[in-house]
């Protein structure tokens, strides 16, 4: 008995640690569940049973789909063996091709598993890593099979000895830590993210209001006059009673009435702005498109809008 257990202690000094394969997590992009399971049962991929295992859909020979394992602790890969296609009764699944495998995100090796039942390896790469993720690129299928899988995955590791953790490289992304921030400091960045949301705001109602202001003035619509402030009004009547009287008789106002206009060229920028007033610089260039041709206006002008009875009027135009 004592000969049996110094022979036994003997052999587990004499070998490096190898560990058999059983991470502490394993997560799964996407999986069909086999049993009802919401997390991915990582128990079916070491369960000596090629009926369970890892099974996707694929969208016919090319797919992306991934499982991640997550060691308790930093290791270095052996292997890596297959055991590829899952046997299932009830219906057809593919074998899974074209495979990437990833360490901790770093360091990546490719490999095309074979189409065939029995049990294949791959040789990692020698890095130290606390993560290891398995990415399915491709299958062997004709297109009609709409799923693909792998039964079972064994992955060979032993803790890095002193002269691997000197020479090998530790393959893993560095985290970055987000710093803490004070009450304050919280404060003040949601009255800043207020601020841009508000801005945002501000400024899809400028884009909306000069889409319809510049279409109303090039199709010499009679909303035309009314997107002045009240004071202006009167002003902009006059002036738009006599425009379009001149363009009705060259006999060129239906066109100017048929005519397409786009405001994509033309930008905002706001300078001040008040709860019912805001003064911008509208720059750049609206597409006015007649008889089928593109005419590009140039605009660089400092506007004055104010809101009135609950509407965006214009206050005045200055034209650079």
């Amino acid at each position: 008995m004592f000969r049996k257990l110094f022979f036994i202690i003997l052999i587990i000094f004499s070998f490096p640690v190898i560990c058999g394969a059983k991470p502490i997590n394993i997560k799964a992009s996407t999986f069909t569940p086999q049993t009802g399971e919401t997390p991915f049962n990582a128990t079916i991929l070491t369960d000596n049973d090629t009926g369970t295992g890892w099974i996707f859909n694929t969208g016919g020979k090319k797919t992306i789909q991934e499982l991640q394992f997550s060691f308790p602790q930093e290791v270095v890969v052996d292997t890596i063996s297959f055991i590829n296609g899952v046997n299932l009764k009830s219906k057809k699944v593919s074998r899974v091709k074209k495979i990437e495998v990833s360490f901790g995100g770093i360091h990546r090796q490719s490999a095309t598993l074979k189409n065939i039942s029995k049990r294949q390896a791959i040789k990692a790469v020698a890095c130290i890593t606390e993560s290891l993720e398995i990415i399915a690129d491709s299958v062997y299928s004709d297109g009609k099979i709409a799923k693909a899988g792998i039964s079972e995955i064994l992955i060979k590791y032993h803790l890095p000895n002193e002269k691997e953790k000197a020479s090998l490289v530790i393959s893993k992304k560095e985290r970055i830590k987000k710093p803490k921030l004070t009450a304050e400091q919280k404060k003040k960045l949601a009255e800043k993210i207020e601020k841009l949301k508000q801005e945002k705001l501000l400024l899809r109602e400028m884009k909306n209001f000069f889409d319809k202001f510049y279409t109303a003035f090039v199709t010499i619509s009679e909303e035309y006059p009314r997107m002045f402030v009240q004071e202006e009004f009167i002003r902009e009547s006059s002036y738009f009673e006599s425009f379009r009287s001149m363009l009705e008789k060259r006999g060129v106002l239906e066109k100017y009435k048929r005519a397409m206009i786009s405001t994509s060229g033309l930008r905002f920028n706001i300078r001040t702005r008040t709860a019912d007033e805001v003064e911008l610089w509208v720059k750049g260039s609206y597409s006015v498109i007649i008889d089928l041709k593109d005419n590009q206006v140039t605009e660089n002008a400092l506007y004055i809008l104010k809101k009135e009875y609950g509407e965006w009027k214009v206050k005045s135009k200055t034209e650079y």
